[in-house]
């Protein structure tokens, strides 16, 4: 009986790793179009915005209230979300 149980758990065990060694598929997406636009009122429920944030020295900016990504010239403004 004792050994049935072990054989199970070594088992188990087995299985997690085994499942824990496959990468799983991500998703990607293409970046949102650059539109500045104020949403206001028109937008209702959820929105997804997506931006290209894979470089490590660009920068992407958003506004919420515009529902974009744009290119900010100054750093210390505080026109962006």
């Amino acid at each position: 009986m004792l050994g049935g149980i072990a054989a199970l758990f070594v088992a188990f065990v087995l299985v997690l790793v085994a499942t824990s060694l496959s990468r799983p598929e991500v998703q990607s997406y293409a970046p949102s179009r650059t539109q500045l636009t104020e949403v206001g009122n028109s937008s209702a429920g959820p929105t997804l915005y997506t931006v290209d944030a894979t470089s490590v020295d660009s920068w992407v900016y958003f506004d919420f209230s515009r529902g974009s990504a744009f290119e900010v010239m100054d750093r210390r403004s505080m026109d962006w979300d």
